[in-house]
């Protein structure tokens, strides 16, 4: 049995995970993120782990690192870590590793994987790109595959050379966002279908008189603004170009829901 659990907000690591279970030869459970990290402790029942996010300012996400806190796994587990990223892993697969070390277990392996990127202020690819990005990953997630079903103790993979700065662009980062209103603004075209509310993996906005109004614990994860139906969410300025991304494969059900077993 394999315990796969996933945190994204684009859909890019929700799809990994999806297509990873798929090429493991042992059944595979994926459990999103975003419905566990508030438990006290997650004791994972399986002899293989993995946890699949995507990278932030070349570290881990906040709310993946509130997971990883209350994780308790036996040892002898096999314990691996995919980080997607958009153009480099920075640190992250360090920081988790040595988040997992001072539990007394740390990674086997970790693996960087290249998708597409969904972080507005840099700027969104053409749909064009985003499809060649897609299907290099593709072929790499074989890769991976094949190494996790062979149990191969594996390099952690991170940036070359700068690696050491993750730390340093992730505190940056995270002072930019933490207890802060981080900038999001309806633009006047809100339905309220409340699908920003439903998506938002923190509980950061509510609706206020029919618009979504944002909170001080963003994750930054622009998942209410890709997943907007009808593109009533900005951040900076480019967003106003209405360009969005989020995978092809996954649906707002999808990003929402619970239930993400897979019984491969």
């Amino acid at each position: 049995m394999i315990d796969i659990y996933c945190f994204t907000g684009s859909g890019n690591s929700l799809a990994v995970s999806r297509q990873l279970a798929g090429l493991l030869n042992d059944k595979c459970r994926i459990n999103m993120i975003k419905d566990l990290v508030d438990r006290d402790i997650i004791e994972p029942d399986a002899d293989c782990v993995g946890i699949i996010f995507p990278v932030y300012a070349w570290s881990m996400p906040k709310i993946v690192r509130r997971f990883v806190r209350r994780l308790s796994i036996p040892h002898g587990t096999y314990v691996f870590a995919v980080y997607t990223h958009a153009g480099t892993p920075g640190a992250a697969g360090v920081h988790a590793d040595k988040m997992l070390k001072a539990k007394n277990y740390g990674l086997n392996a970790g693996f960087e994987l290249q998708m597409p990127s969904s972080y507005t202020p840099l700027g969104i690819a053409s749909e064009e790109k985003n499809k060649t990005v897609l299907a290099g990953a593709g072929s790499r997630i074989q890769v991976i595959a094949s190494q996790i079903n062979e149990r191969i103790n594996n390099r952690i993979d991170r940036t070359r050379f700068f690696w050491r700065l993750g730390g340093f662009i992730s505190l940056l980062f995270m002072s930019r966002i933490n207890g802060k209103r981080v900038g999001f603004v309806e633009n006047g075209k809100c339905i309220s279908c409340e699908a920003c509310v439903k998506i938002c993996p923190n509980q950061n906005i509510t609706l206020v008189e029919g618009k979504p109004a944002w909170g001080r614990n963003c994750e930054l994860c622009m998942a209410c603004l890709h997943w907007c139906p009808v593109k009533a969410i900005e951040y900076g300025r480019n967003s106003k170009n209405g360009r969005r991304y989020h995978h092809p494969a996954i649906t707002v059900y999808d990003m929402v829901s619970k239930d993400q077993c897979d019984d491969t």
